[in-house]
């Protein structure tokens, strides 16, 4: 890396940081404001209506809102209960870089973040490497690959801690069969810095996918689209075997540029029609599968 491209690098890592900073500023600033809303809520609907009869109007609308008041209370608390795992994992990768791997069922997800993990560790073998899952609101460890599938593999939030500076979120697809998978993925988007969008070749970028898109271009975060499983498959005589065989390559040069550019117009086009400022990278086409072969 050239002297200026790392100084620029370090230079955008203290910036990152100090937006952390801030906004665990103004995460203190929103949970007083709730408290002081509450308090001056709770205090407005205390009447002295001593002088009133249980049947009279005013102590019925006084009932009334006293009630709305503690149900409005009680959903703030539920709200902030149910954010507390994201804010868990927040706290515990403050300092550093987390990438959402986001995508639908089947997407290549836990496969590509198999593969990234098996890169670093070619490239940096002593750095510190550690998977984890989400479980009952903390991070437990885990020891082996991130299972691999053709059907719904993961059911959790999961990811892996990659030296001091990344963590990669794996998380279960979009459409999943479980209404409360979905969900979750949705849940944890907030808690990354940057999305990773893997998008299968077989039918990349559908309307579908593109609308599920819409809270994250809302939310402002860099985001990279991927194209997986970008092979194709062959049949070919062996001489040796006496037998046809299958074959599995990349797709061609050509095809894969075609795929990027439809991809990238449409997600422009959806960026544009939502009325989001949003940093899209152009898409880029892997596969995994003729990768390890190679």
């Amino acid at each position: 890396m050239q002297q200026g491209s790392l100084k620029q690098f370090f230079d955008e890592l203290n910036l990152f940081a100090n937006k952390i900073n801030k906004n665990h500023q103004k995460e203190g600033e929103l949970k007083q404001k709730v408290e002081k809303i509450k308090k001056l809520l709770n205090n407005s609907s205390q009447f002295n209506n001593q002088a009133l009869t249980s049947k009279h109007k005013l102590t019925a609308l006084i009932s009334e809102l006293t009630n709305s008041l503690n149900v409005k209370f009680t959903e703030w608390d539920k709200k902030i209960a149910a954010a507390s795992p994201m804010q868990n994992l927040l706290k515990t990768f403050e300092d550093k870089i987390i990438f959402l791997v986001f995508g639908k069922v089947n997407a290549g997800k836990s496969s590509f973040s198999n593969q990234v993990v098996d890169l670093y560790r070619s490239l940096f073998p002593n750095d510190h490497i550690r998977r984890f899952v989400l479980k009952d609101n903390g991070l437990v460890t885990i020891e082996g690959n991130f299972a691999e599938g053709f059907t719904e593999t993961t059911a959790q939030i999961q990811g892996v801690e990659l030296g001091k500076c990344f963590v990669l979120l794996d998380s279960p697809g979009l459409h999943s069969t479980e209404e409360k998978n979905g969900n979750l993925t949705k849940q944890f988007v907030d808690s990354a810095d940057a999305v990773l969008w893997l998008t299968p070749s077989s039918s990349p970028g559908q309307v579908q996918e593109l609308d599920e898109l819409k809270y994250e271009l809302e939310k402002g975060k860099p985001l990279l689209p991927i194209i997986t499983r970008s092979d194709e498959t062959e049949e070919d005589y062996d001489d040796v075997a006496q037998d046809i065989v299958t074959i599995v390559k990349d797709k061609t040069p050509k095809n894969r540029e075609l795929q990027e550019k439809d991809v990238y117009k449409r997600l422009k086009q959806k960026q544009k029609k939502e009325g989001a400022i949003k940093e899209t990278r152009e898409p880029i086409s892997i596969s995994v599968y003729t990768f390890k072969s190679h």
